[in-house]
């Protein structure tokens, strides 16, 4: 504004509007005025229920309640619009994603949990922050509770519940089942172990020859490389 739109005091003429700052007297933003950058009102809280495209405030300096902001989706006290779909965040009220939805990158719902049943094709996780019940991670092979699916063959490591080799699995690389022992039985062409990390029962090693039983057997003998 011009010098010969103010009045004594260096305040702006009382009502006056100030079409850069919008101020009245004492300094303060014109009442109910909507400033077309800041839109602040009297007190220098923005304008009630205003709708500032940019921000999205309101009095209190909130966002505007129950506005939808395309950038960040904020309605009163600061949280995210209720049940909003942000498509870059997915946030809802108390600052906590929005309940159910799918975020194709995150995968999380309510309480900051991945979505419950959801599968994520990167980390699969559901609820509780544990990757999805049952589901078949292509990479890690987990399930709830931290632990690699049950009965999934892991062609890396060959895992199942409770982080333990998966039960009665051939496991080409170290041929272990459950309770991390080899799997009985087992052939294992290197080192031929079976349950209790004994060498595997009735295997025949094809070099050095043992006393023979019988016609077609070959005692086992325990041997450690």
């Amino acid at each position: 504004m011009t010098f010969e739109q103010t009045t004594k005091n260096n305040t702006p003429t009382l009502n006056y509007i100030d079409t850069q700052h919008h101020f009245d007297s004492e300094n303060t933003p014109t009442l109910n005025y909507i400033d077309e950058q800041h839109h602040i009102d009297s007190e220098n809280t923005p304008t009630l229920n205003y709708i500032d495209t940019q921000h999205h405030i309101d009095s209190e300096n909130t966002p505007t309640l129950n506005y939808i902001d395309t950038q960040h989706h904020f309605d009163s006290e600061n949280t995210p619009t209720l049940n909003y779909i942000d498509t870059q965040h997915h946030f809802d009220s108390e600052n906590t994603p929005t309940l159910n939805y799918i975020d194709t990158q995150h995968h999380f719902d309510s309480e900051n949990t991945p979505t419950l049943n959801y599968i994520d094709t990167q980390h699969h996780f559901d609820s509780e922050n544990t990757p999805t019940l049952n589901y078949i991670d292509t990479q890690h092979h987990f399930d709830s509770e931290n632990t690699p699916t049950l009965n999934y063959i892991d062609t890396q490591h060959h895992f199942d519940s409770e982080n333990t080799p998966t039960l009665n699995y051939i496991d080409t690389q170290h041929h272990f089942d459950s309770e991390n022992t080899p799997t009985l039985n087992y052939i294992d062409t290197q080192h031929h172990f079976d349950s209790e990390n004994t060498p595997t029962l009735n295997y025949i090693e094809p070099a050095p020859s043992w006393p023979a039983l019988g016609a077609n057997y070959a005692e086992p003998r325990l041997f450690f490389y």
